[in-house]
C-alpha cells in the first residue's frame, strides 16, 4: 500500500454527464510518511482530496525548501528495508509540485 495523489477535472462536453480527466498521478510507499512529518506536508498530501491544487503548493514548496536545507536529517529517516529513500520521497513531492504548478485550479484525488 502507499500513497496516491493525482488530479483531475471534469469536463461537460454535452453529453449526460461530465467525463472525469485525470491530469496525473503519482504514487509512494507509506515508508516515506515520517518525511512528510518532518517537512510538514503530511496534511496537504494525504488530506487534500477535492481541494483545487493551487491551494497545497505553498505548503509543498515550503516542505521542499526544508528537503533541501535539512537533506541530512532527512537521510536518517530512510526506511531501513530500502523501500521509500529520501530521493524517492524528494523526487515525489517534486513531481506533485510541478503537476499543481501546472495545473492550480484541478482537483486534488488521493487514495491512501
Amino acid at each position: 500500500m502507499g500513497l496516491g495523489f493525482g488530479l483531475h477535472v471534469e469536463v461537460d462536453t454535452g453529453g449526460q454527464e461530465p467525463i472525469d480527466v485525470e491530469l496525473g498521478a503519482f504514487n509512494i510507499t507509506h515508508n516515506v510518511s515520517p518525511m512528510w512529518v518532518k517537512a510538514g506536508v503530511y496534511d496537504a498530501l494525504y488530506n487534500s482530496d477535492g481541494k483545487d491544487a493551487g491551494e497545497i503548493l505553498e505548503t509543498l514548496r515550503e516542505g521542499k525548501v526544508d528537503f533541501i536545507a535539512h537533506l541530512n536529517e532527512y537521510e536518517k529517516l530512510n526506511p531501513p528495508n530500502g523501500w521509500g529513500t529520501v530521493k524517492d520521497a524528494f523526487g515525489f513531492l517534486e513531481s506533485v509540485i510541478a503537476l499543481c504548478e501546472k495545473h492550480p485550479k484541478a482537483k486534488i484525488w488521493i487514495s491512501a
